[in-house]
């Protein structure tokens, strides 16, 4: 309503402004129509041009307007003027006003600028027939402007406090009127800025509308209040499982680049990175094109993909099922990447499948020597007592490798099984390696080789199985017996380290080990020599029994050798 009070008020005054300023115009130039036709009235009388303009002057000069007379022959010279010297004026015949009047077309009527004065000027001229010359009136225009503007300058206050007073009203009912909106409008600011307890609870107006609305709204709130509290709690138990997966997770967009990745995958892959501030491709987080073309599969099929790949991790390589599935986004169709580590299933694999072939061929070959002289003898070699005699020894030697095989097998099954000693007791393990270096001392006789015993000063009691740790000193001093040479000697030393452990030590004066076989001595049936590890009655699983009894009692075991030096193997055992 104030807006339409304003603009009519506006247009009003527009209108009364142009009508008042045609008057305005038409009244100028009347006025100097007059003013010439006084002029040349007494022209004609032959009264002369300054006195004639003077006499116009006294008649229509006066404070608001000034008056300048021209008089100028039909050739456009100048005869006189009022303001200027005639006889440095231009010739005016080209005039516009002068031009109109020479032609006989009434008054000239023109408005420019005036290069003699220097101002805006409105001009009128008039032929005196009688005479042969036109009379110009003129007036400058700032002056017939002034009554103009002091109606412009008095429009313009009327409007600008009509304005104030209309802005006053208006505010006013304005506020009246939206008030319960304004409080709307506040309490929805305020949810969509996250407080979400916010309510109306006082309408400021008896409105029945406003009411209906206010409860709408308080409704509303209402229910999403709930829906974001719900939201919150499940993003918050999808957050707890996302980053407390064992596995990998990544989420990989239609152009390959990472969205979403949990702390095991920044961990695995060692990029500790927030794909909401940085843009990072799948490829340099797993350096694996095959994983790129399995997302373009999912994507592009519309369906989970299984396969097995070899991705490089901070560790080194390593082998992921990984499962990839379609996943739908706000930016479109992506895949979600589990990667479940099957490097160690793997692994396992692999010596289950080495053990089951190396034990396959372990046992074949003593088979096959045995039936190779079960036949002989059913040949007839049955019937000679010496050849039966001899064959029947290979039998036995033969028989007792398998014995002795299955025996390590069993003895290897049985520590790999176990994650605790439940037979363990107090003993001195100085005694211990006393009865073992006076077990294996008949061998070494044979073998010529000198067992050496370093004595400790006092007792070494130990907590353990003495079964197990005879094992382990019975199958290191065997086999420094069976690789030495003869003259060599073996030493065995015990002690406990500063931190606790027990160190088992045995050394020989044997051949040595070559170094590209001590990282993998402890292997189950690894042989250095195996033409000769055979030769001596050797089943390849001491060592490796070796080295699971020291992994039973939390502890290792090690080799130091260099080529014809011997070797020295050391057990730690937290006994």
């Amino acid at each position: 309503t104030s807006a339409v009070l304003l603009i009519a008020i506006l247009t009003a005054g527009l209108a009364s402004f142009q009508a008042i300023s045609r008057f305005n115009d038409q009244s100028n130039r009347d006025y100097l129509i007059s003013a010439g036709k006084l002029i040349g009235q007494q022209l004609t009388d032959a009264i002369p041009a300054g006195t004639a303009v003077d006499r116009a002057l006294e008649v229509f000069s006066h404070d608001t307007k000034t008056l300048r007379a021209t008089i100028v022959d039909i050739r456009g010279n100048v005869i006189f003027d009022n303001e200027a010297d005639s006889s440095q004026m231009d010739n005016h015949l080209f005039r516009a006003e002068i031009a109109l009047a020479i032609k006989g077309e009434g008054p000239g009527f023109a408005i420019r600028r005036s290069n003699t004065l220097g101002a805006e000027m409105i001009y009128v001229a008039q032929l005196i027939p009688e005479l042969d010359l036109v009379v110009r009136t003129s007036m400058p225009v700032y002056s017939s402007k002034g009554p103009l503007r002091d109606m412009l300058l008095t429009i313009g206050l009327v409007l600008v406090l009509a304005l104030a007073v209309l802005s006053v009203i208006s505010a006013l009912s304005t506020r009246w009127i939206t008030r319960p909106l304004q409080d709307l409008s506040k309490a929805a600011k305020s949810i969509s800025a996250g407080d979400y307890t916010v309510r109306l609870h006082q309408l400021r107006q008896d409105d029945n509308e406003a009411a209906a609305l206010g409860e709408a709204f308080n409704s509303m709130a209402d229910r999403l209040q709930q829906t974001v509290m719900d939201l919150e709690e499940r993003n918050e138990r999808l957050a707890v499982v996302f980053e407390n997966m064992s596995d990998p997770l990544l989420v990989v967009n239609a152009a390959g680049a990472v969205t979403l990745l949990n702390s095991r995958a920044k961990a695995v892959f060692g990029r500790d990175l927030d794909p909401e501030k940085v843009v990072y491709p799948l490829l340099l987080i797993t350096h694996s094109e095959a994983i790129d073309t399995l997302v373009s599969q999912v994507i592009d099929g519309n369906q989970t993909v299984r396969r097995e790949l070899s991705l490089q991790t901070v560790t080194g390589p390593a082998v992921f099922m990984v499962i990839a599935s379609l996943v739908r986004t706000s930016d479109g169709p992506g895949a979600m990447l589990t990667l479940h580590d099957i490097t160690e299933m793997k692994r396992l694999q692999k010596l289950r499948s080495d053990f089951v072939a190396n034990v396959t061929h372990e046992l074949k070959t003593p088979l096959t020597s045995i039936r190779g002289f079960v036949e002989t003898l059913r040949a007839g070699a049955a019937q000679k007592p010496d050849v039966a005699d001899r064959f029947l020894a290979f039998i036995d030697i033969e028989a007792e490798r398998l014995h002795k095989l299955i025996q390590d097998i069993l003895i290897l099954s049985e520590i790999e099984d176990m994650h605790q000693d439940s037979h363990s007791q107090t003993f001195d393990l100085q005694t211990l390696v006393d009865a073992v270096a006076v077990l294996l001392d008949e061998a070494a006789s044979n073998a010529r080789i000198s067992i050496v015993v370093e004595e400790n000063a006092d007792p070494l009691s130990v907590n353990a199985n003495p079964d197990r740790i005879k094992q382990i000193l019975i199958n290191l001093v065997d086999n420094a017996i069976k690789y030495n040479q003869p003259g060599g000697k073996v030493y065995i030393q015990t002690a406990r380290r500063d931190d606790g452990m027990v160190a088992i030590t045995v050394r020989d004066t044997g051949v040595g080990i070559e170094p590209e076989h001590q990282a993998r001595i402890f292997e189950r049936f690894y042989r250095v020599d195996k033409s000769r590890s055979r030769d001596l009655g050797g089943t390849g699983l001491g060592l490796s029994i070796v080295k699971h009894i020291a992994q039973l009692y939390g502890g290792y075991a090690k080799v130091e050798s260099e080529p014809g030096q011997g070797a020295t193997f050391q057990v730690i055992l937290k006994i």
